[in-house]
Parts: structure tokens; sequence; C-alpha cells
């Protein structure tokens, strides 16, 4: 890929004859972005991301150096706080251009469970729910079994329990 905007070219003469010609060619200033520029990415906890850093302009071979100790143009982070890039091109002394983003971590939902607070064994038809509007849950019974609901996308179930609780 050609990264030259400009070209200059320059003849060399002495009276009327051309004693040699140079062509000089400026690259564009190096750049960075993590993300598009995104200035944050936010996460929930235990989940992760990828972040790449796009490099353009200046002369490649493009070197990486993440603040995580990454050298690849994406790495992948799954702990929220700020994460730095540096990249270095192959621009005689080698330019060089940083770049940063806030990867938010957020904690996860603590579901508040509606039902009865103890069945019998054998104990049917118990309905649990969530706060409205909540969903996304993975329903998981111990002692007993879901016999309607619990989804992925539920907000309640309805419980068979096998063990007095």
């Amino acid at each position: 890929m050609d990264f030259f905007t400009q070209h200059l070219k320059i003849a060399f003469w002495f009276s009327c004859c051309l004693l040699g010609a140079a062509q000089l060619a400026y690259a564009q200033q190096l750049g960075v972005e993590i993300n598009g520029g995104a200035p944050s990415v936010a996460i929930c906890a235990g989940q992760s991301v990828m972040l790449t850093a796009v490099a353009s302009g200046g002369l490649e071979p493009y070197v990486y150096a993440w603040s995580n100790g990454g050298t690849d143009p994406s790495i992948t982070v799954s702990a929220g706080g700020v994460y730095e890039v540096t990249v270095t091109d192959d621009n005689g002394g080698g330019s060089t251009v940083m770049d940063n983003i806030l990867v938010i971590e957020n904690a996860l939902p603590i579901p508040t469970i509606f039902g009865p607070l103890s069945a019998c064994v054998g104990s049917t038809g118990n309905i649990y729910a969530t706060d409205p509007g909540n969903t996304n849950y993975i329903w998981n019974i111990i002692g007993g079994s879901i016999t309607s609901g619990g989804g992925p996308g539920d907000a309640s179930a309805i419980v068979t329990w096998t063990v007095a609780g």
C-alpha cells in the first residue's frame, strides 16, 4: 500500500546540461486509533473485549506496544482500566504515536427473587420471579425442577420441589 501523498522532483542543472535528478517522497503523518476512536468500551464482569489499534500513514511495518505487554495490533482484555498502545513506524529513526481507551467493567447484576421462601417435598406450581423488566438470567434450581419458564428470556420460573426447604 502506498502511503506517499506528495512527491518533489529536483533536477540538478549546470549551465544548460542536466547533471542529475532526484525524487523525494513525503509520507503521511503516522496516526493510530483504537476501536475506531471510541473513548471507552463497557463489559460485564467475567467478559472480555478485543481492542484493535489501526495505524495509518508513516512507513510500514508498524511496531505495536500495548500497556499490558501485547505486541499485536489487537489484544483481548477482561479487566477494567485504561489501555494504551504505542505505535512506531519504519520511518528512519521511527515516528511514534499513542492512543488509549478506557475499558469500563460493570458488576454483574444481583437479581431479587420473589416467591415462596419455603416449600414441602413434592410441592408444585411454586412461582418465582425477578424484578419487572429483568430478563436474561440463567435459572438454576437445586432440589427441584423447573416445570415452566426459566428460559434465558424469562423473568419467572415455575418449580416443583423434590427436597424440602
